[in-house]
């Protein structure tokens, strides 16, 4: 499965504040796990997604950069191998997660004079573990190419609006071209057709909202 969280919309490089999450490659077989699964992997292929607006604000030259992260999340061994995975660089995990905390801590400690200086502190860092990229260059940009159509169509769906809540769609049938008229409603569908891991999704386009979507 492919999850698009709705909290991308406020997120660089995107900044849309109208977009709203999704979910493609449902089965009927998906459950917690897979949901889990997904909502991991969409953390990786959102950085991934910051790395190359980045990285195409520079040239970069030299030896292949690594990635250091901190926080909650970097304690999941998959979620961190996945990310090393589909952004094709090492990882790198502190010893002490809690970055921001720490950080916080060596502030207060400078300013009463009982911390060191800033390169001091620095120094203090150390790795714990370090993730390396296992996944084949083919498999990366196959997964890569899925999250990006995944998210184009969002952007499409809900990408221009402002938020507010939808109506209740309907249930239209399984085949439909862009412009058909919603049974029972004066909504008419917009028909998303994803070839490869991502299947075909299907939005309603609502009187009272940019656009409404099936319940996942």
């Amino acid at each position: 499965m492919v999850a698009v969280l709705r909290a991308m919309r406020r997120r660089a490089p995107y900044w849309r504040p109208g977009a709203r999450g999704a979910v493609f490659g449902m089965t009927r077989n998906s459950g917690p796990a897979g949901f889990a699964r997904a909502a991991l992997e969409s953390v990786g292929y959102q950085t991934r997604d910051l790395l190359e607006a980045m990285q195409a604000d520079w040239a970069r030259e030299g030896a292949q950069p690594s990635l250091r992260v901190d926080g909650g999340m970097a304690a999941n061994d998959y979620a961190m191998q996945f990310l090393s995975d589909i952004i094709g660089a090492p990882v790198d995990r502190p010893q002490v997660l809690e970055t921001t905390a720490l950080g916080a801590a060596w502030l207060a400690g400078m300013r009463a004079g009982v911390w060191p200086g800033m390169d001091a502190f620095a120094k203090g860092w150390a790795v714990e573990r370090q993730f390396t990229p296992a996944m084949e260059e083919g498999t990366r940009n196959a997964l890569y190419d899925a999250w990006t159509r995944a998210v184009q169509v969002v952007l499409a769906a809900w990408g221009g609006g402002g938020g507010g809540d939808i109506s209740r769609p309907e249930e239209v049938p399984a085949r439909v071209t862009p412009g058909s008229p919603c049974p029972r409603s004066r909504a008419r569908v917009v028909a998303v057709e994803i070839q490869g891991p991502v299947p075909r999704a299907l939005f309603t386009r609502a009187p009272v909202d940019p656009l409404g979507a099936f319940p996942l």
